[in-house]
């Protein structure tokens, strides 16, 4: 990804986080950019519809935006790494709980220039977006999916491209975060 002064990756970082997906060898040259621009997109056109309900004169603060939908943001005072992947935040809609791992984004502020708290708001915002794929969207990675198993040249199972998520989750971010800037940053 490029090393921009932006905390999340652009429109022009899809195609690796795409190739970083492990099913990505699976995808049809032809539907790869498709893939991109449909999940980009959604991202795009979510955060639009969401920002006409609220009042753009303040910051917006995603605990608030969570806890209206009966979430607790929890703190977990941890740098949370799972094999080559470093977790900023975890969202269980079930429990209607989002943990923050105040390790994780303590360095991924200081890389992006950003305060704690600022960087806290906008990891919350793109958690937001995940919560919104699992009650009004559908999951994103569910839209296209691959076969699980090629066995003897037979395709068996069917499963998602986990990354169109992150990457619409990445377009409703890029969309909302001059909206979600907090006084001083």
């Amino acid at each position: 990804m490029t090393d921009r002064n932006y905390p999340f990756p652009s429109r022009e970082d899809a195609l690796l986080i795409l190739q970083r997906d492990y099913c990505y060898h699976k995808i049809p040259e032809q539907d790869v950019q498709p893939l991109i621009e449909m999940s980009w997109q959604l991202g795009v056109d979510t955060a639009r519809n969401f920002l006409k309900k609220f009042p753009l004169s303040e910051p917006l603060k995603f605990d608030v935006v969570l806890a209206g939908e009966g979430f607790a943001v929890k703190t977990e005072d941890k740098d949370y790494v799972s094999g080559r992947i470093r977790y900023f935040a975890e969202i269980q809609p079930g429990a209607k709980v989002v943990t923050v791992y105040k390790q994780s984004v303590q360095m991924w502020a200081k890389k992006n220039g950003y305060s704690y708290q600022q960087a806290r708001n906008l990891i919350l915002m793109h958690e937001y977006f995940h919560y919104l794929e699992m009650t009004e969207l559908g999951m994103v990675s569910k839209r296209y999916q691959v076969y699980m198993l090629k066995i003897f040249g037979r395709e068996i199972g069917k499963t998602g491209i986990a990354a169109l998520s992150e990457i619409a989750a990445n377009g409703f971010a890029m969309t909302i975060f001059p909206y979600a800037l907090l006084e001083g940053e």
